[in-house]
């Protein structure tokens, strides 16, 4: 299932650099309502999270360090690959309507409405998806500086598949094939993020598939990357 969100801003404007915005809204969500969640996510060190989300802003128009926006509504779609996990979410969120969260510049949110939606089940071996947020590819060694990939770089499937292998705790094959694609840079908790967007054709089995597509695919997911739709076979 989906967890739709409806959040109002005060002032139609985000920083440019938003997704922790709504990693707070969601830690705080949790803090107030399910402290053991809470913990477990942010405060045990590091934890594999289930979730993914992607944010959907008004005609956005980028200006240095600030996102104007054509209105003050803001959508924002959680998903997640344990039932649990979604439960718990969606309950957090709910006690949580009518908060208004404090944000930078002297602007504030405001989420006014939480409801599910389903989430379509994969039956073949192959889907066609969209990216709803961009596909990060993180190649991370201790000791060493983080290496993205795009889809058209020579290890971006190889990493791909192990990060995949890392998510699902089992190896599995994985295949990716660009459609209609396009790369973007992507400002993130204060790191310049290289990423893909736009179509591609997922080949795995249906069970990895239906995970992925609840769960998210790729790097930093439950940061509001790797979030897809299915929108063919």
């Amino acid at each position: 299932m989906l967890i739709d969100l409806d959040l109002k801003l005060e002032y139609p404007r985000l920083p440019r650099d938003y997704r922790p915005v709504f990693v707070s809204l969601v830690k705080s969500a949790l803090e107030s309502n399910y402290p053991e969640m809470y913990s477990k996510f942010y405060k045990k060190g590091p934890y594999r999270k289930s979730f993914t989300f992607s944010v959907s802003l008004p005609k956005p128009q980028f200006e240095n360090d600030c996102i104007i926006l054509a209105g003050n509504d803001v959508k924002c779609s959680f998903s997640s690959c344990d039932e649990l996990d979604t439960l718990t979410l969606y309950n957090a969120f709910q006690k949580s309507k009518e908060r208004v969260y404090p944000l930078c510049d002297g602007n504030s949110m405001e989420l006014s409405s939480v409801y599910l939606k389903p989430v379509p089940v994969i039956r073949e071996s192959y889907t066609e998806v969209k990216f709803l947020s961009p596909l990060v590819v993180r190649r991370h060694i201790k000791g060493q500086a983080d290496k993205y990939f795009v889809y058209d770089d020579e290890d971006f499937l190889k990493c791909l598949a192990e990060i995949v292998t890392r998510q699902l705790l089992v190896k599995t094959f994985i295949s990716i094939e660009p459609i209609s694609p396009r790369k973007t840079v992507v400002r993130s908790f204060g790191t310049n993020v290289r990423a893909s967007l736009g179509t591609y054709r997922l080949y795995s089995t249906p069970d990895v598939l239906n995970l992925l597509l609840n769960g998210g695919i790729g790097s930093r997911r439950s940061e509001g990357f790797g979030h897809f739709t299915v929108i063919g076979r």
